[in-house]
């Protein structure tokens, strides 16, 4: 193919994008202004104290740098050989000086003036790339690029297009060609090394007017004039628009790649094409990607020369500007190695910079990119990361095969809420070098990792920016990227509420996994817990605030919490991060109301004999464990009983579990637990242990000694599911209908249209007032711990049981089979901190009263307990405030009636006749 025909021409198809120029216009020192680095340097006091002491950036080029000049004396090494060259080179001198002069003459001050560059030859970059993971550099700088189009030699002009695939445009132009695979392919394997090129200064390159010009006849093999052709007049590169006219290497996905714009120390303004070096190449690649993926200025920019150790020149176009870039990127890579004690990730960098670049609240294009870089925002965002206790704003994680991550934050009246992805893709192998070669849009992308932003309720979804390649031109529009390994989103200016960041995949991942780097900006600072071991999530110490989360509040747990938080009392917060390794315990009695939860932790939901504990949610990612404890009651201890129960959460039949041991006996098909199936009236086994219970059906499983005397869970005690707490939606249940069921063991003597069903929630549930149709609303519950029926109507409201537990199993009748299903309401959740059959424990206010007869010569005794907690009115509430807990025998007794038994978890119907109501009046 041409391509290759020609790469013996190589040297001449290299751009080295400079010329000297006279010492004049902007500086060093006005460029590191522009883009803000000046701001990180210990005089400008702004606390960051910057300066590249201590990084390597290796620079590319094209010779040996005059390692003697005053700016640069001490801090070169040369390697491939350019030690023993005796010829210097100006543009490897200037691309030296742009990134790490030492500011002798202040106006050539560098970007990071102590940084060390070692330098090699360009030819060898491929092989450099290859070898950085060993050398442990970890910025390289590329101002250098191929001619794909036009090349002046003298007063001739050469066209490098290829004559068999377009005698109008160069091809090459934006494709993915060998060279970029190798790129990729060398970066991949490097994930920590940020490779910076230029884009080039093809834009409008081309013969003027009556210059003698010539192409390459491959049918010839040789070069033909058209100074004078009727019909071979090839386009100047970038053609008429001025689009499509990327460097081959810069169309590399995992570089970065950088154009040029004019200085501005005033600060840069919408809009900033209007600064673009009219040279500076525009995108897109031939697939659509963004590229360049920023820009900086690099226009007259004075650097060391190499005529003497104290001489200067200045420099521009795209080589100054990339190397401007490395320089800041070097800063920024010091700064975060301060911080984290590691080095970042080549698209952590690279993220970083892209993320915190100005672009005044415009889309990116393919003439800019994503914007001017900022370093001081880009500073002041690794600050904020670390402020928030790191890996918060700022995160580098994993993506596994079939996964989705969603981090949930708060967001508060500011510009926009911005997250970027950004992802080191595996290589491709490039298209062939054909007719349909020529702005082939197929698709570069391997790992196809998707960025969404959503609000917590699901009802809005914001993507990320697409480009349309085949009108470049256009305004950037959001969709579905399947092009870019570059995402962002922006959400609309000033909102306020919860949010969920979602990174997911298309397609199958290579290798199974995708690392990358996620960015925000525009959230809360959020609470994070910073105990190291167990502790309460109720001491204000354990948290980054030194206050309690509360309502509006965004808590984070981060890894290496130690052992599990307990949760003792009522909390309310917006969104819980729970990571990986971490756990929180909802203790009996206590409460956690929150949006939604995100993570790879595990929630306990506990249960005593007197509480349970409650989950109020809205939304909990699969990723998160539920751990949900039940207590089962029984008449005799240990005595095997059958319980109906339900489960919060969709979970295969094995989930049901004890940390002891198996407690029912599921090796036998159907032989410990059962289905009610409406349509016959009749128990039914599963088929197999994989199937699912589903949120609001009913079961009844076997607890306790079996007949093989083989499974054992002491009873009373505490049963643990384990499962996936989905969204709190309203959940509709079949009913189904037989006039005359196969078993009729009932309570009732109406046998017609009776479902077991169970609340779906993982909170209480409020029966008065639920839709029935064609039924009462009364309903059924068994007290396994004396083996009888309660019932509850509706229209009692006095009555707890109207307050259904977590995991309650009951019986409805769907009389004369009138209805096909029922509704649970999500809006009919209670909390159960406000409900549960005894009030929660407090420390404060409680009083014990002894009450005996005088005539009882063994002064045989009751105890009363009062309890008082927050909230309480200043009336008696029969049900909560005096309940008769203990007798005079030595162990504690609940008293039931015949009439008011408790079911399984269900609250006990506390009116009995020995409960004392008494009048306090405290001063």
């Amino acid at each position: 193919m041409r391509y290759w025909f020609f790469a013996s021409f190589f040297n001449i198809l290299v751009i080295l994008h400079a010329q000297p120029e006279l010492l004049s216009g902007p500086t060093a020192r006005d460029a590191g202004k522009s883009v803000k680095s000046n701001l990180l340097y210990s005089f400008s006091n702004q606390g960051f104290n910057l300066s590249g002491a201590g990084d390597t950036v290796r620079i590319f080029d094209f010779g040996k740098v005059r390692e003697t000049h005053q700016e640069l004396s001490g801090r070169i090494a040369h390697a491939d050989s350019l030690q023993y060259s005796t010829t210097f080179s100006l543009h490897a001198n200037s691309v030296a000086g742009i990134i790490a002069s030492a500011g002798l003459v202040d106006s050539s001050r560098g970007i990071a003036h102590q940084a060390v560059i070692e330098v090699r030859n360009w030819q060898k970059y491929l092989s450099g790339l290859e070898i950085q993971a060993t050398t442990g550099t970890g910025i390289s700088n590329h101002s250098h690029a191929t001619f794909p189009g036009w090349v002046q030699s003298g007063s001739k002009w050469y066209w490098y297009g290829t004559d068999t695939i377009s005698l109008i445009e160069a091809w090459r132009f934006g494709s993915y060609t060998k060279v970029a695979k190798s790129i990729d392919s060398a970066l991949y394997y490097n994930p920590y090394h940020l490779a910076v090129f230029a884009v080039g200064n093809q834009r409008g390159n081309g013969p003027p007017t009556g210059a003698q010009k010539f192409y390459f006849n491959n049918s010839q093999n040789t070069w033909v004039d058209i100074t004078n052709h009727p019909t071979i007049n090839p386009q100047a590169d970038g053609g008429t628009s001025g689009f499509d006219c990327l460097s081959p290497e810069s169309v590399a996905k995992n570089v970065l790649s950088i154009g040029c714009i004019f200085t501005d120390t005033n600060g840069y303004t919408n809009p900033l094409e209007n600064y673009l070096h009219p040279s500076s190449s525009w995108g897109p690649t031939d697939d659509g990607r963004i590229k360049p993926d920023l820009v900086a200025p690099g226009v007259g920019i004075v650097v060391p020369a190499i005529v003497s150790d104290s001489s200067y020149t200045n420099i521009s176009q795209t080589s100054a500007a990339t190397a401007v870039v490395s320089g800041v990127a070097a800063l920024l890579r010091g700064y975060y190695k301060n911080i984290y004690g590691t080095a970042p990730k080549s698209s952590t960098l690279k993220g970083l910079l892209i993320h915190t670049a100005d672009r005044f609240g415009k889309p990116p294009d393919y003439k800019t990119g994503f914007g001017v870089i900022n370093a001081f925002k880009a500073a002041s965002f690794l600050k904020k990361d670390s402020t928030a206790g790191k890996d918060y704003f700022l995160r580098e994680g994993v993506l596994n095969q079939g996964d989705t991550i969603v981090i949930p934050v708060v967001v508060y009246p500011v510009d926009s809420l911005t997250v970027t992805l950004v992802y080191t893709d595996y290589f491709t192998v490039p298209l062939p070098i054909n007719s349909q070669i020529l702005n082939n849009r197929t698709k570069r992308l391997v790992n196809d990792l998707d960025l969404r932003v959503k609000k917590s309720d699901l009802s809005t979804t914001y993507f990320p920016f697409c480009g349309d390649p085949d009108n470049p031109g256009s305004p950037f529009t959001s969709g579905d990227n399947s092009k870019d390994n570059v995402e962002q989103v922006c959400t609309p200016a000033n909102m306020t509420g919860n949010y969920l960041i979602e990174i997911t995949h298309k397609d199958s991942l290579h290798g199974g996994m995708q690392e990358f780097t996620l960015l925000i900006s525009g959230a809360k600072m959020p609470v994070r817990w910073t105990a190291t071991t167990s502790g309460n999530f109720t001491v204000a110490s354990n948290w980054s605030t030194g206050t309690l989360p509360t309502t509006g509040d965004a808590v984070y747990i981060p890894q290496g919490t130690g052992d599990t938080i307990l949760l003792d009392t009522i909390a309310q917060v917006s969104l819980l991060e729970l990571s990986e390794n971490t756990a929180i315990k909802i203790l009996p009695g206590a409460s956690l109301e929150v949006d939604y939860i995100s993570g790879g932790g595990v929630l306990l939901v506990d249960a005593s004999a007197q509480h349970t504990a409650v989950l109020k949610h809205n939304n909990i990612h699969p990723s998160v464990q539920v751990d949900f404890n039940v207590w089962l009651q029984a008449k005799n201890s240990n005595e095997g009983r059958w319980h109906y129960l339900g489960a919060p959460f969709q979970m295969p039949v094995s989930a049901l579990h004890q940390s002891s041991g198996t407690h029912f006996n599921i090796h036998q098909v159907g032989g410990g637990i059962y289905f009610w199936n409406p349509d016959t009236g009749f128990y039914q086994a599963p088929a197999s242990q994989a199937l699912v219970l589903q949120p609001g059906k009913g079961v009844m499983a076997f607890f306790g000694q079996n007949n093989f005397g083989t499974f054992l869970m002491n009873l009373p005690g505490k049963a643990k599911i384990t499962g996936y707490s989905p969204m709190a939606q309203n959940y509709k249940v079949y009913l189904g209908y037989t006039a005359v069921p196969t078993y009729t063991s009932f309570a009732s003597t109406v046998l017609d249209g009776w479902n077991l069903i169970a609340n779906p929630f993982t909170t209480f549930y409020d029966w008065e007032g639920q839709v029935v149709p064609g039924n009462a609303g009364a309903i059924y519950l068994r007290n396994d711990a004396i083996g009888q029926w309660s019932v509850y109507t509706q229209g009692d409201v006095a009555n707890p049981l109207r307050y259904l537990p977590p995991m309650q199993a009951f019986w409805v009748r769907n009389a004369s089979g009138q209805a096909d299903s029922l509704t649970f309401l999500s809006s009919k959740r209670v909390n159960q901190a406000e409900q549960s059959f005894t009030k929660p424990q407090f420390n404060e206010g409680r009083l014990d009263l002894f009450v005996w007869k005088q005539s009882d010569s063994a002064k045989n005794h009751d105890r009363l307990l009062l309890r008082l907690r927050n909230g309480t009115g200043p009336g008696y509430d029969p049900y909560f405030d005096g309940l008769k807990l203990t007798n005079s025998f030595p162990l504690p007794d609940l008293y039931f009636s015949a009439d008011t038994p408790l079911a399984v978890n269900c609250m006990e119907q506390v009116l009995v006749p020995d409960t004392v109501a008494l009048k306090l009046h405290i001063r």
